[in-house]
C-alpha cells in the first residue's frame, strides 16, 4: 500500500513539482528523476513528512541537474497530436494511425487493423490518447502473459500474479511471493527489448540481487540479453507517447 502527495520544490529559481510516494516496502528516503524530468521522492512509512523534506533539500543541487538533463533530453523529442496519419511505435513497428469520429459512439474503441491502428472516438472533442493508452496497457499485458510463463518454468520458479501500469522510476519489478509487474511503454520499444526486461524479472524470482549468478540466469533466458539492455539505456527516454502542446 503507498500513499501519494504532490508536493513543490525551487528548482532554478522556478518550482518543481515532485510526487512524494509513501511506501510500507521502502527501507530508505530515495529520490529519483524518471526519463522526462518528473520527479519522485519515495518515503518510507515511518518516516516523517519533515525528514522526507529535509532530504530532497540537502539533494537540491543534484536534483536541479538531474532535471535539466533529463528535460534537455526529452526537448527534440517528436509530441503526438494523435490525428489520422501519424505513426506509433509498437514492438519495433510503425503503425498508422487512424482516427473515426461517431456521435453516436459513447466510448472510445481502439483496434489494430494490420499496420494500422484505428480508433473510434466519440465526437471531435474527445481525446484518444487515454483508450490509446489502455490499448497499449491491454497489448503488454497479453504479451508478458504468453512470454513470462515459459521462461518461469524453464527456471522453476512461479509467477502468482501480473500487473501492467505507468511506473514513474522503473521498468518491471518482481517480488518474493511471485508478483511480476512490467511498464507498458516497454510496448514502444522493439520487441526483444521487451523480452529482455520479462527475463530479467524472472530472472530476480530466483536471483533477487544483482549477483553474477542472477546475470547468468538472464543470459540463460535472453542470450545476447546485453544488446537489449544498452539499446534501454540509450532510448528509454523515447518511450513515450507526448502529446503535442497546444
Amino acid at each position: 500500500m503507498a500513499s501519494i502527495k504532490q508536493r513543490e520544490i525551487q528548482l532554478a529559481g522556478k518550482p518543481q513539482l515532485y510526487q512524494l510516494r509513501r511506501s510500507r516496502r521502502a527501507k530508505h528516503l530515495l529520490l529519483h528523476v524518471d526519463t522526462l524530468g518528473q520527479v519522485e521522492l519515495v518515503v518510507p512509512w515511518r518516516a516523517s513528512f519533515k525528514e522526507a523534506e529535509r532530504f530532497i533539500a540537502e539533494r537540491h543541487d543534484w536534483l536541479a541537474r538531474r532535471v535539466a538533463q533529463a528535460q534537455q533530453r526529452v526537448a527534440g523529442l517528436p509530441r503526438y497530436r494523435f490525428v489520422s496519419g501519424e505513426r506509433l511505435p509498437f514492438l519495433g513497428e510503425q503503425l498508422e494511425l487512424v482516427i473515426r469520429r461517431s456521435a453516436s459512439r459513447q466510448r472510445a474503441r481502439v483496434t489494430r487493423d494490420g499496420k494500422r491502428l484505428v480508433v473510434e472516438a466519440p465526437t471531435d472533442t474527445h481525446e484518444p490518447l487515454p483508450a490509446i493508452e489502455r490499448w497499449y496497457k491491454k497489448q503488454a499485458r497479453q504479451f508478458v502473459a504468453q512470454s513470462a510463463p515459459p521462461l518461469a518454468q524453464q527456471i522453476g520458479v512461479t509467477i502468482t500474479r501480473l500487473a501492467i501500469g505507468s511506473y514513474r522510476s522503473q521498468w518491471g519489478s518482481a517480488t518474493k511471493a511471485g508478483r511480476l509487474a512490467l511498464n507498458w511503454r516497454l510496448m514502444l520499444a522493439p520487441a526483444a527489448v521487451m523480452r529482455y526486461v520479462i527475463a530479467h524479472e524472472v530472472a530476480h524470482l530466483r536471483h533477487p540481487n544483482h549477483s553474477p549468478q542472477f546475470w547468468e540466469l538472464v543470459e540463460q533466458l535472453q542470450p545476447g540479453y546485453r544488446h537489449q539492455r544498452r539499446w534501454l539505456r540509450q532510448h528509454e527516454h523515447e518511450l513515450v507517447l507526448r502529446p503535442e502542446i497546444s
